[in-house]
């Protein structure tokens, strides 16, 4: 067996159930050679530098490319949804003949609908969240995926050939119903298969797709796209953790080949021992807390995982998401932009340059001073945006500086929002970290349905007034993400826990030094000194053979 560092794999969505364990009696047989300590858990090619990293799990880095293509989809949905309302052909088809003459020809269309459509896609979010966690834990990860996928194309039939307003509510629901999937199931696969060192990088990729997608919306309502997803889909291995939670070794090793064949002296037994390592430890965690899963989220330092993560979930509806970002056309219409479109695009280049600084800067400075600093100038954002209704629609700075200062929310809420996925897929425990998601994802869309209700008809009687409101709520939120938001930066699960067990408050977590990471330092300094010792052998042979 190779004694070169084998593992970047650190992460478990949840532990199996104790019944899986006991018929699967062989999981507990598989030994772990190159961890000697039992508490020894984080990988060491953890010591590899961003650079160094991103080119040794180059192929585990296309396959989630593969999977985080998914999500275009639901981001181009949500843009799209908003985006439309404005255009012409679309108020014919859909509007209220008796409702026309509103402002720029926007209130053709019935409040309700445009509520309806929305909220009805928040809904079909919710729906899947109460049995996608199930439906994982019973047939995987990849089949997830394929059932986001074929409801997004029955969601693309409806949307393309709907001629009355009820056919396109059910294709938003169908579009909710995949969306929500892809959501809740993306994100820990990311987690499962990518390197502890890139894991920022990774998965703000993601949402660098997304970012895309917003700004090449009107180019993707095809079926090319659609072709393109079940492709990608289709050839994505199963997590090699769902097979191991299951005590198939067979198949978790095939889906290891296929993630990090390509890595020279990859030791395919001593990674999938490590797995087993993390899934015992967590079934024993279990079993000692007499945990029943779903209410283990709210007891003891589980508690103030789940918070932290419901705090981040919630700040995204809460920091101005629905007026500028879900109905930006509807809003940028109402106050007398003449090309809210232009506005919209705009908008969606900060977002993709945004997300690239995420790239650059997530992995090597960190999450936290970015987020806190981001939505705490977010909620600033949406003051300036109500105090900006107190200059006259005549003004010409007006359409500028409301131009401006929806890049500037553009730039905060895209490093504060997207950086959710990340956070709601690091801070739970590993067993709980899929029931996380779903919690959080719950959370979100449930906010996102009393804010779709709320936001066509406040836009309508307040304007730009209505960013007083969200400021209002966003204030307390910036408050609790200074307080409650750690760095995970580089953490790996067993550092989580580590962190949270010993009360660390979150702002002090960047400077902390882990049990882990002085094992990982032994274990390093050990196998030097090995080294340096077998060096001082085969010279002290070499000499004495020369002296012969």
């Amino acid at each position: 067996m190779s004694k070169k560092p084998l593992s970047t794999i650190e992460h478990l969505e949840h532990a199996p159930s104790d019944r899986e364990v006991d018929e699967k009696g062989s999981l507990a047989e598989v030994t772990v050679a190159a961890l000697e300590g039992e508490g020894l858990v984080k990988s060491r090619f953890d010591q590899l530098t961003i650079r160094e990293a991103l080119w040794v799990f180059r192929r585990s880095l296309v396959v989630c490319f593969f999977v985080f293509t998914g999500r275009m989809l639901e981001y181009f949905e949500i843009v799209m949804s908003g985006a439309i309302l404005a255009n012409p052909g679309f108020i014919k088809q859909f509007g209220d003949p008796n409702r026309a003459g509103k402002i720029a020809g926007v209130g053709a269309l019935d409040p309700n609908w445009v509520s309806a459509w929305s909220v009805i896609l928040s809904g079909g979010q919710i729906f899947v969240f109460l049995w996608i966690s199930f439906f994982t834990d019973r047939f995987g990860r990849k089949p997830a995926l394929l059932l986001a996928w074929l409801f997004i194309a029955l969601a693309m039939l409806c949307l393309t050939l709907a001629r009355t307003p009820e056919v396109w509510l059910v294709g938003r629901l169908f579009t909710g119903m995949g969306t929500g999937i892809v959501a809740v199931v993306a994100g820990p696969y990311g987690m499962e298969v990518c390197a502890t060192r890139i894991r920022g990088i990774v998965l703000s990729a993601a949402i660098l797709w997304g970012a895309l997608a917003t700004l090449a919306a009107s180019l993707m309502m095809n079926f090319l796209t659609l072709r393109f997803m079940v492709f990608c889909f289709l050839v994505v291995p199963e997590s090699p953790w769902f097979h191991a939670r299951r005590g198939n070794k067979d198949k978790a090793m095939k889906s290891l080949q296929r993630l990090y064949g390509n890595i020279p002296d990859y030791d395919f037994d001593e990674e999938y021992g490590i797995i087993v390592k993390t899934i015992e430890h967590e079934r024993e965690t279990i079993r000692r807390n007499k945990a029943s899963a779903w209410t283990d989220l709210f007891k003891g330092t589980n508690g103030k995982r789940t918070f932290a993560a419901i705090v981040i979930a919630a700040s995204l509806q809460l920091g101005g998401y629905p007026i500028l970002y879900t109905y930006s056309t509807y809003t940028y219409a109402l106050v007398g932009i003449k090309n809210p479109f232009q506005t919209n695009v705009i908008t969606a280049s900060v977002q993709c340059a945004t997300v690239i600084l995420m790239m650059v800067t997530f992995d090597k400075f960190g999450r936290r001073p970015f987020v806190t600093w981001a939505y705490s100038f977010q909620a600033v954002s949406m003051l300036l945006l109500g105090l900006l209704s107190f200059i006259p629609l005549t003004s010409a700075s007006r359409v500028p500086v409301i131009t401006f200062n929806a890049c500037f929310w553009a730039f905060c809420a895209t490093i504060s929002g997207n950086s959710q996925m990340i956070y709601i897929t690091e801070l739970p425990s590993a067993y709980l970290r899929l029931k996380t998601g779903v919690l959080c994802q719950t959370l979100n869309s449930a906010l996102g349905i009393a804010a779709n209700f709320a936001s066509p008809p406040m836009l309508l009687a307040l304007g730009l007034k209505s960013g007083f409101v969200f400021f209002g709520v966003a204030t307390p939120i910036a408050a609790l993400l200074w307080v409650y938001l750690p760095e995970t930066k580089w953490r790996s699960a067993s550092e989580i826990d580590e962190l949270y067990e010993r009360k660390i408050p979150a702002w002090r977590w960047a400077k902390t030094r882990t049990n882990a990471e002085e094992q990982v330092d032994q274990a390093i300094k050990q196998r030097e000194a090995e080294d340096l010792s077998q060096a001082a052998v085969v010279g002290e042979r070499r000499r004495q053979s020369l002296e012969e």
